[in-house]
């Protein structure tokens, strides 16, 4: 089913992630989807993919920043790939949440679909990322922290999760202990 895990920054929520990640590929059975994992920041879905990719599990675990994934699927599917400049990136979103509407890009690629950075994510975004996971596997986990939006500071959640089809009541976890800092520092930074 779908989960939602809300954390503070250093609370583990990309370390679950990995993990997660990391036991579906193991359980999948040879003829299995591949495992989707999504992030906002191309950093940070480079460490994903090679982590995966050290443990043997790039074969099944795809780990792409949203805009890679959305012109890969536009690619794949010969869906129309804007110009480059203004505006690109979201004409190529528009062109993947069109070509899945008109059933040129299939949706249910993926056994499962695991997005990290779930705050920077715009909820058209989600709506598509939940439409690409298998109805039979149903698997989605979103991990966010409205405190950690980087790109958007100006978003607020001003929608639900249900609103862009992520089904996780009673399935929500809020992770509260950062374990990336020492005491000091976060005494620090708490006085600053």
């Amino acid at each position: 089913g779908h989960r939602v895990i809300h954390g503070v920054a250093g609370s583990g929520k990309t370390m679950i992630l990995g993990y997660r990640a990391e036991y579906l590929a193991r359980a999948q059975t040879p003829n299995s989807k591949p495992i989707l994992i999504l992030c906002y920041n191309e950093p940070l879905a480079l460490k994903l993919e090679s982590m995966m990719e050290s443990k043997g599990l790039a074969d099944r675990v795809h780990a792409r920043n949203f805009h890679k994934w959305c012109r890969q699927q536009l690619v794949a599917f010969g869906q129309p790939i804007p110009s480059q400049g203004p505006g690109m990136f979201d004409a190529m979103v528009d062109n993947v949440i069109r070509g899945v509407q008109r059933q040129q890009i299939p949706s249910g690629q993926y056994q499962a679909v695991l997005i990290d950075e779930g705050h920077d994510f715009a909820p058209e975004w989600l709506t598509l990322v939940t439409q690409m996971v298998d109805p039979a596997t149903d698997s989605l986990l979103l991990l966010y922290d409205d405190a950690q939006s980087i790109y958007e500071r100006g978003r607020k959640k001003t929608f639900s999760f249900k609103s862009v089809g992520i089904q996780a009541q009673g399935r929500t976890t809020i992770l509260k202990i950062n374990y990336r800092n020492t005491r000091q520092i976060l005494q620090t930074a708490n006085a600053i």
